[in-house]
């Protein structure tokens, strides 16, 4: 309302779905992507996740009347903004792809008899864990070795015949990993689409190709710049090792990725930064802000409502990215709301 009022300048970036889903990921449940569900699904799945009841119709309805207020809203990907319209429709929404800054190179080549294919990151059950236990426990491998770079949210963390868990990693360390353990081939199996990822780019910094499923971000750059490779997204384990097993007999194929792979441009941060800063420069020139009446309204707490109760809202005050962003140059006006927010977090 302020934002409308008083004609600020305002461009808003949806990383993840939480305009539409208070839980980012479209999971239901935490089991599988929910695609288009009823409003009826939306809140049996958020109670299931917060313990109390909520309206999803509601957060809707004041996340459109947000987006549809504000000068520009942007995705990371197309894909992003296919999957937001689905559940929130006459919104216009700009594509713009993230920026990374990694050294890309070359993958050298590996003469072993050993096929190598790594998960990287974090790997919970949103990422595909429960593909890499299948991978992990399977008996069909052969001469497929699985390698984990990060974290696992279960209890395969020992080391098998088919499996190495090398623990968590440091991003300038990764393509001396990958080049040290002869990886082949990156596994990103995420159960919903991706609106970005980082770590598909980082894969493709390495110059290895990416298996995915046929959903998300993900899909979106492997079909457009042929970038690796793609399975239905209700391929099971079985299914995936057959494919593993393709990719690895089909050296030609695979030289092609490779090639494909040298000649993609990673978009950088600076990039990034200066396609933001020319919607930046054209919006603030072109409206005017009354500070004093935007501080009157900034003391009016009946501005703010909250549709769906989280019981403890407090812990994002000690994540990385609320230290980033208290460094932001802001009103001061706006410092003092925050800093009071966070001397209450800690008494």
């Amino acid at each position: 309302k302020v934002i409308e009022d008083k004609k600020i300048p305002s461009i808003i970036t949806l990383h993840d779905f939480y305009s539409t889903c208070p839980l980012i990921n479209k999971i239901y449940k935490n089991e599988k992507y929910c695609d288009t569900p009823t409003p009826e699904k939306c809140n049996e799945c958020i109670k299931s996740a917060i313990k109390e009841d909520s309206d999803i119709t509601a957060w809707r309805k004041e996340w459109k009347y947000l987006l549809n207020t504000v000068d520009k809203v942007i995705t990371p990907s197309e894909n992003a903004k296919i999957e937001t319209l689905k559940l929130m429709d006459d919104i216009k929404i700009d594509v713009i792809e993230h920026g990374i800054n990694v050294y890309k190179t070359t993958k050298r080549k590996n003469d072993t008899k050993i096929y190598n294919v790594a998960f990287i990151g974090a790997i919970g059950i949103h990422k595909g864990s429960k593909i890499l236990e299948g991978l992990i426990t399977s008996k069909k491998l052969k001469n497929i070795k699985v390698h984990l770079f990060g974290i696992i949210d279960s209890q395969y963390q020992s080391n098998n015949r088919h499996y190495i868990n090398h623990g968590v990693y440091k991003r300038e360390d990764l393509k001396e990993l990958m080049d040290k353990n002869n990886i082949d081939l990156v596994c990103l199996f995420s159960i919903w689409p991706e609106t970005y990822s980082y770590t598909f780019q980082e894969a493709i910094a390495c110059g290895i190709p990416v298996l995915s499923y046929n959903i998300g971000a993900i899909s979106e750059r492997i079909n457009k710049y042929n970038l690796g490779y793609l399975v239905p997204f209700d391929s099971d384990v079985n299914t995936i090792i057959k494919k593993i097993k393709e990719i690895a007999k089909n050296k030609e194929e695979y030289n092609r990725k490779l090639e494909s792979i040298s000649n993609y441009h990673i978009k950088t941060i600076e990039e990034m930064r200066d396609e933001y800063i020319k919607i930046y420069d054209k919006s603030v020139k072109t409206k005017k802000v009354n500070k004093e009446e935007l501080k009157k309204y900034l003391k009016n707490k009946d501005i703010i409502s909250t549709i769906i109760p989280y019981q403890d809202y407090r812990w994002v005050f000690t994540t990385l990215k609320w230290k980033l962003i208290s460094k932001i140059k802001m009103p001061k006006v706006l410092k003092k709301i925050l800093k009071k927010e966070k001397n209450n977090e800690t008494k």
